[in-house]
């Protein structure tokens, strides 16, 4: 029996406002937040929380993904469901500071595949945590940090990887970029 597609527009829509309210109800308690490495995390990064850098996305941009897993630099910031699945996370590079020859941490901006502001914080607050831990400054260009502006600019001194991507270094790069004018979160 056909419904009318009326019927079946109001069902769609019913179905995704259910969704986005169980999205919005959703107990985070449970979840985890860390700092991973792991080549099955790196590769499925954008994959589950959105990006360019998905396995089974545009070859174009994904093939930058490799460098997540074979470069040594980067890390994630990642908070875990109660199943193991990426629901937040954000990239943490260590950067090269040339003018005052010293390393530093450089957070990318976050990618979440749910709508819960906190999840944000979270990455923020575990990162600057991280970089207390490891002594180096975290530094980031995301605009809710704006205030201090680093004095210095930040290079990436290449990659093991042919492609590498980076939101705030400009794109996809051969591994080697630089950022300029970063604010410093800690």
């Amino acid at each position: 029996v056909a419904r009318p597609l009326t019927q079946l527009g109001r069902e769609i829509i019913e179905f995704a406002q259910s969704i986005e309210e169980a999205q919005k109800k959703r107990d985070c308690a449970s979840w985890k937040i860390g700092i991973t490495h792991d080549p099955i995390d790196m590769l499925l990064l954008a994959r589950e929380t959105g990006g360019c850098q998905t396995i089974d996305g545009d070859p174009k941009l994904n093939k930058c993904a490799l460098a997540y897993v074979v470069e040594g630099k980067n890390r994630a910031v990642v908070i875990k469901d109660e199943n193991g699945r990426i629901k937040a996370r954000a990239i943490v590079r260590i950067l090269y500071d040339k003018e005052n020859k010293k390393p530093v941490l450089f957070l990318e901006r976050y990618y979440t595949s749910v709508e819960v502001i906190s999840l944000s914080h979270a990455l923020n607050r575990y990162a600057i945590e991280y970089a207390k831990r490891v002594g180096l400054p975290l530094l980031t260009q995301e605009a809710m940090h704006k205030g201090e502006v680093y004095a210095g600019k930040i290079y990436s001194l290449g990659c093991n990887a042919p492609f590498e991507y980076s939101d705030a270094g400009g794109g996809i790069s051969n591994g080697f970029f630089q950022i300029t004018s970063p604010f410093i979160m800690a």
